[in-house]
């Protein structure tokens, strides 16, 4: 963003309260000016993403976001799981936090290298330290899906200055999870005896991972079916996904547009890349294919391409969680 001006035009706009075409941006939201300022950096630069003026971007937007909402999902999971010390992947909600700010493409490939380094497939055990893990599910949903469809849909109702908190709520979205999850546990843990739930009888979490491959699936089907079937210039699939890094032009009225829409679609390649090399190491981790690696390598990146990142990683937890509880019972029975 700093070569095409983007990053000058976003900081211009944070400042002045005002976009390069003169349309005005909210700068004021908890009253404390550093966050303020940060907060309105973010605001400029998703809000001509959501607002409704390039429908192009704003799939984009819904399919990027039908991941990392999922994704949130799974760091929830991880972070309850039971095994050896994990401090960082237990921190559930820095993650959506960091990759709100600094974008996908530079922290989920981060989180998945800690996960993998953190984790021996030998030990991960599907033993969670929450009391009731099926409160998974409505703790994701609350505090996943519900912002990121209000800030997808909020141009249909707000002006845009309730429009711009909506965006600036967002993105501290994912502290609510962590709210929600300590409220929900509290609740959960008076009057029983049973803190942890074994993988042999927990059906929470797998329910948690199908619902969101189903949900994550749908946002991205659909928007492949209109990106493909487009006509129109800025919303077929190459105007909406694939980068053109000399379209944006330093100092132009659309800079901000253009340059945030070109960061996205590199940080969608990104997402997608990772997302499908995660699920690969995971398949052959715990050997849930009975296939060559170069089969199991392409049947994951064409389910990426089909269904979504957020659903084929999805759907590979749930064959991982499936496994495990295989093998737990497997231990149990002897």
């Amino acid at each position: 963003m700093m070569y095409n001006g983007t990053l000058v035009s976003l900081l211009k706009a944070a400042w002045g309260g005002a976009f390069p075409d003169g349309r005005p941006l909210r700068t004021t939201y908890t009253g404390f000016f550093p966050l303020d300022f940060a907060l309105s950096i973010l605001v400029a630069f998703f809000n001509d993403q959501v607002n409704g003026t390039n429908d192009g971007a704003w799939l984009l937007m819904l399919d990027l976001l039908a991941t990392l909402q999922i994704a949130s999902l799974w760091t929830l999971c991880e972070a309850n799981r039971k095994v050896q010390s994990r401090s960082l992947l237990r921190l559930f909600v820095l993650w959506p936090l960091l990759w709100n700010m600094f974008g996908a493409a530079v922290i989920l490939p981060i989180y998945f290298y800690v996960l993998i380094r953190s984790t021996d497939p030998k030990g991960t055990a599907a033993v969670f330290s929450t009391p009731h893990s099926e409160y998974l599910l409505p703790t994701a949903t609350a505090t996943a899906i519900v912002p990121a469809l209000v800030m997808l849909f909020g141009y249909k109702f707000a002006t845009d200055s309730v429009l711009h908190g909506i965006i600036a709520s967002f993105q501290v979205s994912p502290l609510a999870l962590l709210a929600l999850g300590k409220i929900l546990s509290q609740i959960t843990s008076k009057g029983s005896d049973v803190a942890l739930k074994s993988d042999s009888s927990d059906k929470g979490v797998l329910f948690t991972y199908l619902s969101g491959a189903i949900l994550s699936a749908g946002a991205h089907l659909y928007t492949l079916f209109v990106t493909l079937r487009s006509p129109e210039d800025a919303v077929n699939f190459r105007a909406t996904f694939i980068p053109s890094p000399f379209s944006v032009i330093a100092g132009s009225k659309s800079n901000i547009h253009d340059g945030a829409l070109l960061f996205l679609q590199y940080d969608w390649l990104v997402v997608n890349l990772a997302c499908a090399l995660w699920s690969f190491h995971l398949a052959i981790a715990h050997q849930l294919f009975a296939t060559r690696r170069e089969i199991s390598l392409g049947v994951l990146l064409l389910a990426t391409v089909l269904i979504g990142p957020g659903a084929s990683v999805s759907c590979v937890l749930w064959l991982r969680e499936k496994h495990l509880q295989a093998r737990y019972q497997k231990m149990n029975s002897l």
